[in-house]
């Protein structure tokens, strides 16, 4: 039963839960690893068409799931931090009481801005069920769109920015697609996932797209943060603690800025793709020249430092959260199988986040 502004703390965590355990499962067969694996095809793809039928973006790349876990098989930690979230509901007593969140989000959240601005500092609710904890427990998507940083470019009335112009075409091709961020409204993105779910437990391609973060970054100043991985990798062996950090502009309910930003030595060596519009479009000399640094740099790092130091340094840069998912033994010996693969230069070894899906295989089986 789909939630709704009246339902209960347990309704709305207990269908998070479920769908996010329900999405983990299929990782235990060979059949339900597949179908994980063309549903998420088919999201990198319409991406994709946003990137080709856009004038201004230069690159496009992805992050975080499920680059760690190319074999999609299910993760420990996955279940152990939504039974926890479960567990924090019970140790409260707050299964039978409206989640306030519910109501408020259908009543005001046109009025609000995104929801880490509003619903972090509310002190009406626990922090534990705030609605970006609760959405948290769902697989999401992180896509990167990234704009020549270099000049400004002539609109009709004033001149503009590469980045601006991108901004309205990724608004524009997210809503042709049907796709949206999780902000956008938390409600539905849970009810939406429980479908998803359920739909790939029945063999099908769900219509319906994953949670996703959508950001814009500039090119040279990507490319200056991928220069910099090898030197900020040392300071992280030693006692600087400096992290270096991607602040992009990031889509939840309107663009922002991300003045927090994200460690970008843990993304790079953590799962870090650049992904072609498609499979048989033509790369560009920017994308070439991108991938290029990408790979010279992955070279730099093993001329410095072991399999085994690369992945303590990644253990050092990770967050709480990421280090215990880390740990996880599989997933643990994906990310070391990937650094010997660097090592000896098969930079993308078994990497299909590159390859899109059939279009006809993907007609075939969408519900």
């Amino acid at each position: 039963m789909a939630i709704d502004k009246n339902s209960t703390i347990f309704e709305v965590c207990k269908t998070a839960v479920d769908s996010s355990n329900s999405f983990e499962e299929l990782g235990r067969t060979k059949i339900g690893a597949e179908a994980k694996k063309k549903y998420i095809q088919s999201n990198y793809d319409k991406y994709r068409e946003i990137a080709g039928d856009s004038k201004h973006a230069v690159l496009m790349f992805t992050t975080g799931y499920p680059g760690y876990d190319l074999s999609l098989k299910e993760i420990d930690e996955q279940y152990r931090y939504n039974n926890e979230l479960m567990q924090q509901v019970a140790k409260r007593g707050m299964e039978n009481m409206t989640w306030k969140c519910g109501g408020c989000l259908v009543e005001n959240y046109h009025r609000m801005p995104d929801l880490k601005m509003v619903c972090y500092p509310c002190a009406k609710i626990p922090n534990e069920i705030k609605p970006r904890k609760i959405l948290n427990r769902l697989p999401d998507l992180d896509v990167w769109y990234v704009y020549d940083d270099t000049k400004a470019i002539e609109s009709d009335s004033i001149f503009d920015s590469n980045r601006a112009a991108l901004m309205r075409e990724i608004e524009s091709g997210l809503k042709k697609q049907g796709l949206e961020t999780s902000d956008t409204n938390p409600i539905k993105a849970i009810n939406d996932m429980a479908e998803i779910a359920d739909t790939l437990k029945r063999g099908k391609i769900p219509a319906k797209g994953l949670p996703v973060d959508v950001h814009v970054v500039g090119l040279n100043y990507l490319k200056n943060l991928i220069s910099s991985v090898p030197n900020y990798m040392h300071r992280s062996m030693g006692t600087d603690v400096e992290e270096l950090k991607i602040n992009p502009f990031s889509l939840r309910k309107k663009w922002d800025f991300d003045s927090q930003g994200y460690n970008y030595v843990f993304d790079f060596l953590m799962a870090f793709t650049i992904l072609p519009y498609s499979a048989n479009s033509k790369t560009t000399s920017q994308q070439k020249d991108v991938i290029n640094l990408v790979n010279q740099v992955r070279s730099e790092i093993f001329s410095m430092f072991t399999e085994e130091e690369v992945f303590d340094i990644l253990c050092n840069v990770a967050g709480p959260s990421s280090k215990r998912r880390i740990g996880s033994p599989f997933v643990m010996n994906q990310i070391k199988q990937k650094f010997t693969d660097w090592r000896n230069g098969d930079f993308e070894k078994g990497n299909w986040l590159l390859v899109s899906l059939d279009s006809d295989e993907m007609q075939r089986n969408q519900e």
